[in-house]
């Protein structure tokens, strides 16, 4: 044999046993791995609750207020992805969409894993490092980024709340609750947290922009609409410390109700007035924002709602529009003033400039 081809020959058997290697070394990794994955032990890759919670500037002992149970890290990096896919392979999971969430799924959410047993190790994903409280905005209530004119809290401040509310899942009654109803869970996750995370935070407003995150969660309902349980008037007017509180559920299908109401009677009889507004906006979304505050004001002014707990909620609400965009708010509320001159809605909330 020439030398030439005997050296492509040695080459391409060199070439085979190199990948004959790495086929072998996969299908012993896929039976031993997705073992080793799918029990407690595999958690141990990553930083440990305490260790986290530590690096956020939160002494770790804090933990222990947060979760009767060993919490793990992760960080979304290709290690906690391809672990979270042999997580569910271990588990039986045959739904391609839970392994698109948790591979294909950007960086943008955080949630908590636990194993089979409520009282075994439970995993935290974080979120990117850089998440906003307008990026939270944008991404739970399809507001645009424009339309968030005041976001002060630092990105650590954000991680911080994340971190501590994700832990909150992994405690075994947080895990009852949500194998009950998933709004359980968030409104004990974030109650937890809240209390816990307060007093690390860099900056003052920090909580109250998550309280106010929450509360725009009327303007889109969803198992995370906690803003009465993290809102000290609002908590004190809650009576029942049976999960699910439901006199956060009823005073917020009040307001809803109420406000879709108004808004249908506004326009579905007036398609000029719908399209001139909508004209001014960059999606329905940015519109309803907007409206919702408006017709509020005038529900507020007007002391529309019998219920004390709907009330609050309602002034919730338009105060998480004043808290994050004070232009808007404030050309939202003139523009109810010049509608109707004699409107009480002049003076309804104290976060914007008095008026009267």
């Amino acid at each position: 044999m020439p030398p030439k081809c005997s050296t492509l020959w040695a080459m391409k058997k060199n070439i085979k046993g190199v990948l004959v290697g790495i086929f072998t070394a996969a299908a012993a990794y896929g039976a031993f791995g997705t073992a080793v994955a799918t029990s407690e032990y595999s958690l141990r890759l990553f930083p440990s609750g305490e260790q986290a919670l530590e690096n956020l500037g939160i002494p770790g002992s804090e933990l222990a207020n947060l979760s009767d149970n060993p919490v793990w890290v992760k960080s979304k990096s290709n290690l906690s992805k391809f672990h979270d896919m042999l997580m569910l392979w271990g588990q039986g999971q045959t739904d391609i969409t839970s392994y698109e969430y948790a591979v294909i799924n950007d960086d943008d959410m955080a949630y908590a894993q636990g194993f089979g047993e409520l009282d075994s190790s439970c995993s935290v994903t974080m979120a990117r490092e850089d998440m906003s409280i307008t990026d939270f905005i944008t991404i739970s209530y399809s507001i645009s980024p424009r339309m968030i004119e005041r976001d002060l809290t630092p990105a650590k401040d954000v991680q911080r709340i994340m971190l501590t509310h994700e832990m909150a899942h992994c405690s075994t009654d947080n895990r009852i609750h949500g194998s009950v109803a998933t709004h359980f869970a968030e409104i004990s996750a974030d109650q937890v947290a809240a209390e816990v995370v307060a007093p690390y935070l860099e900056h003052p407003q920090s909580i109250d922009a998550w309280r106010h995150f929450r509360a725009l969660a009327l303007y889109y309902p969803s198992t995370h609409d906690t803003a009465l349980i993290v809102d000290e008037e609002g908590h004190d007017l809650i009576k029942s410390d049976i999960f699910p509180r439901p006199e956060m559920a009823e005073a917020t299908r009040e307001v809803l109700l109420e406000t879709m109401t108004e808004l249908h009677e506004r326009f579905s009889n007036n398609l000029t007035a719908l399209e001139f507004s909508l004209e001014a906006y960059s999606n329905f979304s940015d519109f309803r924002y907007v409206e919702m505050y408006k017709i509020l004001l005038e529900k507020l002014a007007e002391d529309a709602f019998e219920n004390p707990l709907a009330t609050r909620r309602a002034e919730m609400y338009v105060e998480a529009v004043e808290f994050f965009s004070p232009q808007a708010a404030t050309t939202a509320r003139l523009s109810v003033i010049l509608k109707n001159p004699d409107s009480k809605a002049i003076g309804v909330s104290p976060l914007l400039f008095d008026f009267k």
